[in-house]
């Protein structure tokens, strides 16, 4: 069971985005990676987001309120969206339809829930993709229609 968040802990979301792009953390979606950029982010908040680990509900809700407090680096914002990116997928993984309903509304208005938006919008992108590519499977490339 995962521990509540100290208002220290709260504060220090920003500082652990920083401390991944200074270490310069691999973060493009490695496994291995950012697996351990992953980890690192998550060494001592006590949540285990293991396959078959349980997610305790209050600790991720505290979790996701630091991350809304997140602000927008302006000189690496780019590294630091791909920080919070892996967050949110983490979670997701574990369990969609908790972090949908209880811990991604917390985002809303933020910089964090900004990320989250473009990833969703990513998401749908990439499936419409997909759902096109297996649409044309068999069919001759002069007869394919968008």
């Amino acid at each position: 069971m995962g521990h509540l968040m100290t208002s220290t802990e709260s504060q220090s979301a920003q500082n652990l985005i920083e401390r991944c792009v200074a270490e310069n953390w691999c973060h493009h979606g490695c496994g291995l990676c950012s697996g351990r950029m992953q980890q690192h982010l998550l060494d001592g908040v006590g949540l285990d987001i293991s396959p078959n680990g349980l997610l305790d509900g209050d600790a991720a809700r505290q979790f996701f309120e630091s991350w809304a407090q997140v602000e927008a680096p302006q000189a690496y914002e780019h590294e630091a969206e791909w920080v919070v990116r892996r967050i949110l997928v983490t979670f997701w993984w574990k369990d969609a339809e908790f972090a949908d309903r209880k811990l991604f509304p917390v985002l809303l208005g933020s910089w964090s829930g900004a990320v989250l938006e473009r990833t969703r919008q990513h998401y749908a992108t990439q499936q419409i993709r997909r759902h096109r590519h297996e649409a044309r499977q068999g069919i001759k490339q002069s007869d394919w229609k968008d």
